[in-house]
């Protein structure tokens, strides 16, 4: 099997470990692997750590016509059949994806990997609401809540119809994404 995985930076982090983790188990068991950063970041993780994969670098983490190309790419070249997103929120790997996949034989699995329940992006606005005195401010703040996970929402359901399976960490994950 040739596989595809997506990431939003060549960066240090959680999700980082985790793809080049199984890019290295994937190599090890006879598949090619190639993986995708829409952004370079800025500590690099150790190139030796994603084993013998190509690694491609795309022009930020938006949807633009070389991104879309530059994935489109990968997938021909390498007979990509499936496409490992490893950011099953936001909105431009699956825009991306749409139209990279169009007349191709690839599939791609997109991945949420928190609770669903819990948002960076609302907690932030969760906190300054628990702290904030003024009722005009707390109003505006729980305006700003709403909004974001209605949006957040939106993209999270977007991906879900999109892709061919939508993973989160966890069994009990399963009803908070119902849920949210």
């Amino acid at each position: 099997m040739n596989l595809l995985f997506l990431q939003k930076t060549m960066g240090v982090g959680g999700v980082n470990v985790v793809t080049a983790t199984l890019a290295r188990k994937f190599q090890e068991e006879g598949h090619l692997v190639v993986i995708f950063a829409f952004l370079k970041g800025n500590n690099d993780m150790n190139r030796n750590l994603y084993g013998n994969a190509p690694i491609v670098i795309g022009s930020g983490f938006k949807v633009c016509k070389d991104n879309i190309q530059k994935i489109r790419s990968i997938i021909l070249e390498h007979h990509i059949d499936l496409i490992i997103n490893q950011w099953g929120l936001s909105y431009a790997p699956t825009a991306i994806l749409k139209k990279a996949c169009i007349n191709t034989k690839a599939k791609w699995i997109s991945y949420y990997h928190s609770d669903p329940l819990f948002n960076g992006m609302t907690h932030d606005i969760e906190m300054v609401i628990k702290h904030e005195t003024n009722p005009l401010k707390r109003f505006i703040d729980k305006t700003k809540l709403h909004v974001t996970r209605t949006v957040t929402s939106w993209m999270m359901r977007h991906n879900y119809h999109a892709c061919w399976k939508f993973m989160v960490l966890a069994d009990s994950y399963i009803n908070h994404f119902k849920q949210f």
